[in-house]
């Protein structure tokens, strides 16, 4: 099975954990773990895969302003890498996590990762999720 999806929107990266002076711990990133997961529902599988996984995901994002003319050109015409934060690691951690228990039972059934992460004019999170039975 191949599942792939597309969310609009800059690319989210995950928060580091914070605690509170009374020692309790909490994701800051869990509101926008929601929302993400709310966004790409309609491609879950009925049943989370159990199976080993390959994930590729793709982070475009938006190409800042203060960019030069002829740099610009290039990034519009071509994947031009992105070498600013966030990392891609807290970006797929981010999406890892959003996902789990609803598209598979665990992320530790990820063997494999594609990270990429470009400038665009139209900035946008691309997921593709597929197990080994394809």
């Amino acid at each position: 099975m191949k599942i792939s999806f597309t969310v609009r929107g800059n690319p989210k990266a995950q928060k580091r954990h914070r605690h509170t002076r009374t020692g309790v711990t909490y994701d800051p990133s869990s509101r926008e773990k929601q929302d993400f997961l709310l966004t790409v529902q309609n491609s879950a599988p009925a049943i989370p895969l159990n199976d080993p996984l390959k994930v590729k995901a793709a982070f475009y994002f938006p190409i800042p302003k203060s960019v030069p003319k002829y740099l610009r050109k290039q990034m519009i015409e071509d994947t031009y890498p992105h070498t600013k934060t966030p990392d891609a690691d807290n970006c797929l951690k981010f999406i890892l996590d959003s996902l789990n228990k609803i598209f598979y039972t665990d992320d530790k059934l990820i063997y494999s990762i594609v990270i990429e992460k470009f400038y665009s004019e139209t900035p946008r999170t691309e997921v593709t999720i597929e197990d080994d039975k394809s």
